[in-house]
């Protein structure tokens, strides 16, 4: 949903002093002034309000001031949003980093949210993210779109993901990354200090949905919706800001764990 936003009454249509979170018609809030500014030139506004005949509680802004006011606030609080988003998608790349490093390739299971012709949106609850996972990016012989069904079949090679990108494409961190599933350097003691690196390295058996093969040879993989799918999490934290990517998990490939 759109972010609310502060304004001066007065200045807009009061066509727009809905908030649409809440489904109220007016609303203003002022829960915790210690933290808002906002919410102190309410405080201010109900006091000279309630105490209009005591001269000391007058409130000496005027409109233009207060529509300057409220657009300042709006930019301050999107900024400190930002930074918080960006410290936490730094702190998870550098946390999928020293994983891989330790115990190579991090794979989670993910939701399937959206399916594309030639692409399908995940999200990874254990890492709160949502990327989109491109079929140019996998090991594919063939992949059809169902527009009907709104489905995309995967034509399987036996390559795994890894592999492919590593040889078909320039990309020196995915060569890093796949050479680091052959050298681990994490010990038994360090798994057990951290929840992720017991997941890394007690691995349960990955789970594959819709997954065939016909009696032609073709390995098929069918993606849809609210499908529950492993995906392979890598983040690369030589560029700037570090960029995280999610890739496709072959049911097929050649000594898949």
């Amino acid at each position: 949903m759109t972010r609310a936003k502060y304004f001066c009454a007065g200045m807009l249509d009061i066509a727009k002093y809905g908030h649409f979170a809440l489904n109220a018609p007016v609303y203003t809030h002022f829960t915790s002034p210690i933290r808002r500014y906002a919410d102190i030139l309410v405080h201010r506004m109900l006091e000279a309000s309630i105490n209009s005949d005591v001269p000391e509680a007058k409130f000496v802004m005027d409109r233009d001031q207060v529509a300057k006011c409220a657009q300042h606030c709006n930019a301050k609080r999107d900024a400190a949003k930002i930074a918080q988003e960006q410290s936490d998608h730094l702190h998870l790349c550098y946390l999928i980093d020293d994983l891989t490093k330790k115990y190579g390739p991090v794979v989670r299971d993910a939701k399937i949210v959206g399916v594309l012709d030639s692409a399908f949106d995940v999200v990874v609850p254990e890492f709160r993210i949502e990327k989109r996972v491109h079929a140019d990016k996998m090991p594919l012989l063939n992949h059809v779109y169902d527009e009907h069904k709104r489905n995309l079949s995967l034509y399987w090679d036996t390559k795994d993901v890894l592999s492919y990108l590593a040889a078909e494409t320039d990309d020196e961190y995915i060569k890093k990354v796949l050479a680091q599933g052959k050298a681990r350097t994490a010990t038994d003691e360090d798994a057990k200090a951290s929840i992720q690196g017991s997941k890394s390295v007690n691995k349960e058996p990955l789970k594959f949905e819709n997954v065939k093969t016909t009696p032609g040879g073709h390995r098929i993989q069918v993606i849809e919706e609210l499908q529950t799918v492993p995906v392979m999490i890598v983040a690369d934290v030589t560029k700037s800001p570090p960029v995280i990517q999610c890739l496709a998990v072959s049911p097929f490939a050649s000594g898949q764990e």
